[in-house]
């Protein structure tokens, strides 16, 4: 483990090196496991492994981009410094700001971009995670520059961070496709930066590798599968604006064993009156309730009683 590497004076910043025991590699966790169906862990683990150049993994909503960074840095035990990217992201956010403490006396305290830095130096690799970049304003974007080219180096609050020799700091963005709404476009000084890969919704043989099929019957789970595929077509035709994703095929199942020992409880002899409720509750808890536009909602609603036979 390498020494924080900083000449300024420790009273100017806020228990700094406590926050970064906060990034310690080993206190990783995940919220779930990842499953590779595209091979796409390899790659973006080289990436990360390596750290010569920014990353961008581009894809719809819960295909798994956030969750495949943390499964990679909890496997390599590289410390991960995320920054959540919404419209609301500024400058301060990014690189710090000039606080006051109870006494009235300033201090600086570290944006996660300067951070990261900290952290690689102190644990050997980082990875500064810019989770959902395409949310962030392009004007703030700019602030990322000189992270992402060759000059690896930032100023925050007087004072430049950039690497020991021997330290390394993987920098990575997720984003979902710009044609999604409340997706900015990346600026083209930002495209030229990184480099990319796109993690595509799975067709139909790989997204049955996904979700835990327990206690799903073998006709819902034909019929959850073909209807995602058949919700990505109709996105792309503008017949809806909301695809279900792989998250959104695991919610179901989750949802189903929730709703089938609940009903199974209250309809204590009723087995058959069960599984059609817990099936047509499912449905509109899971799937219906992503679809905001009426018109759009009517149109899966129709096409979810003919691929599930159930009336709703």
């Amino acid at each position: 483990m390498g020494m924080i590497t900083t000449t300024t004076n420790p009273s100017f910043f806020y228990d700094i090196e406590g926050t970064i025991r906060l990034y310690d590699p080993k206190l990783l966790k995940t919220w779930d496991n990842y499953v590779d169906v595209n091979n796409d862990y390899d790659v973006i683990k080289d990436h990360i492994l390596n750290a010569n150049r920014p990353i961008k993994i581009e894809g719809g909503k819960g295909t798994g981009k956030t969750l495949l960074v943390h499964t990679i840095c909890k496997d390599i035990q590289s410390s991960l410094i995320e920054i959540s990217c919404t419209a609301f992201t500024k400058e301060r956010d990014l690189l710090g700001s000039y606080q006051l403490n109870d006494k009235g006396q300033s201090y600086f305290k570290l944006g996660k971009i300067p951070l990261a830095y900290l952290c690689a130096n102190n644990y050997g690799h980082a990875t500064l995670l810019g989770d959902d970049i395409h949310t962030q304003d392009p004007d703030v974007m700019a602030i990322w520059h000189s992270v992402c080219d060759k000059r690896k180096y930032v100023y925050a609050g007087g004072k430049k961070y950039e690497l020991n020799k021997d330290s390394k700091l993987a920098i990575v963005f997720t984003t979902n496709p710009h044609t999604d709404m409340g997706a900015y476009r990346l600026s083209d000084p930002m495209l030229s930066r990184v480099v990319g890969r796109v993690m595509y919704n799975p067709q139909l043989k790989k997204l049955e590798k996904i979700p835990d099929w327990k206690d799903i019957p073998d006709t819902v789970k034909d019929a959850l599968l073909t209807l995602s595929i058949d919700s990505n077509a109709m996105k792309r035709q503008d017949i809806t604006s909301y695809e279900l994703s792989p998250r959104d095929v695991c919610q179901f199942t989750d949802q189903y064993r929730d709703y089938l020992k609940y009903y199974l409880d209250i309809n204590v002899g009723e087995r058959i009156l069960t599984m059609e409720t817990v099936l047509e509750e499912t449905i509109k808890t899971v799937i219906l309730t992503k679809y905001v536009n009426p018109d759009e909602r009517e149109h899966m609603l129709k096409r979810c009683e003919e691929t599930f036979n159930v009336e709703l």
